[in-house]
């Protein structure tokens, strides 16, 4: 019965075409909050404003796993090249018995009533991108990006870009520069 309902809730929001009209409000990412966990990790914070439009949450509401991916690069400032690269995903599912949703991180499973902007689908706590000691000597900051992975149908083996409920836009944010200085003095500090 899921397959079903999930094949025509997104049938029709293609058919009438909402699925292309996109999001009504921009969805913006907040600056990528960077701080050192333990003196060792670079760990990244941010959280995706407006994400939730009245389509996703229908799409969501149809039992379909709907994915949200970031990927975190580690620039160094004046370098062509990425320090490091990470993708961190988080899914979600809505459990038709009970009503729940089901969001899944790479820390842990949270299940809540109720669908917001502020589900932890949403927001990135304290991602761990990098080793504080793997970073040569300069000046880095910390960008991501979110986006909405594609969705398959079950029953029908169709794909669906999800990204459109998002107007092809992807959210990015970039964090202040960080410097980090491996001398003995500082103790390989990031600041």
């Amino acid at each position: 019965m899921g397959f079903l309902f999930q094949l025509t809730a997104v049938k029709v929001l293609a058919l009438l075409g909402i699925y292309f009209a996109g999001a009504p409000r921009p969805v913006e990412l907040t600056k990528p909050a960077v701080r050192v966990i333990d003196g060792q990790y670079l760990a990244v914070s941010c959280r995706l404003i407006n994400p939730l439009t009245d389509d996703l949450k229908n799409i969501i509401e149809s039992a379909a796993k709907v994915r949200v991916v970031y990927t975190l690069r580690l620039m160094r400032v004046g370098s062509p090249s990425h320090a490091a690269d990470l993708d961190i995903v988080h899914s979600i599912e809505r459990d038709q018995a009970s009503g729940d949703y089901r969001i899944e991180t790479p820390r842990e499973v949270f299940r809540v009533s109720r669908l917001s902007d502020d589900a932890p689908l949403f927001r990135l706590n304290e991602a761990r991108l990098s080793s504080a000691d793997q970073l040569e000597g300069g000046r880095y900051t910390v960008a991501v990006t979110a986006s909405l992975a594609s969705i398959v149908v079950r029953a029908t083996g169709q794909q669906f870009d999800l990204m459109a409920l998002w107007n092809y836009e992807y959210p990015r944010g970039t964090s202040a520069v960080l410097t980090h200085n491996p001398s003995p003095k500082t103790g390989g500090r990031v600041r």
